[in-house]
């Protein structure tokens, strides 16, 4: 796994805080991770196992740690470790950026919820009664200050 430290490439517009997911089954390894985030303030911890159908509960605890601890934050830029991104054009797309102006960039998906009771990904109407409001989708994406305030209020 291959950490990018924020800090180091002195981009002050996005949060100087790793997030990770360790699938791991060696308690050793909890530990030692959990050391490295007491000691160095460099990742969040979530109490989840890391898997492909938890991915929900990692950007929702994301936008937690921004909307809870990032109140002057500009804008910020969720990737994963194996997307090629141009931080340089992000940043100065977050600069020119007027103040309280939405922005959501990466792939904007509508989706209805699937009513099917036998289906894998099953959601009840009591559950959500409407089609999911548009959401990102992928692998990189840009949010304003404004749109994660939005999207965490409606989680």
């Amino acid at each position: 796994m291959i950490l990018v430290s924020l800090e180091s490439l002195n981009l002050q517009l996005f949060i100087d805080t790793q997030i990770i997911g360790i699938g791991c089954k060696d308690f050793n390894t909890d530990i030692r991770v959990s050391q490295e985030a007491n000691k160095y303030q460099d990742i969040l911890l979530f109490d989840y196992t890391e898997s492909y159908y938890n991915v929900s509960r990692k950007i929702f605890g994301y936008l937690r740690y921004v909307y809870d601890y990032c109140p002057n934050v500009k804008c910020v830029l969720k990737g994963d470790s194996d997307a090629i991104i141009n931080l340089s054009g992000m940043e100065k797309l977050c600069e020119v950026l007027p103040d309280q102006q939405h922005l959501m960039t990466g792939r904007i998906v509508h989706f209805e919820p699937d009513r099917i009771p036998w289906a894998k990904h099953y959601v009840p109407f009591f559950v959500w009664p409407d089609n999911y409001p548009p959401f990102t989708l992928g692998f990189s994406y840009l949010l304003s200050d404004r749109r994660i305030t939005v999207a965490y209020l409606k989680i």
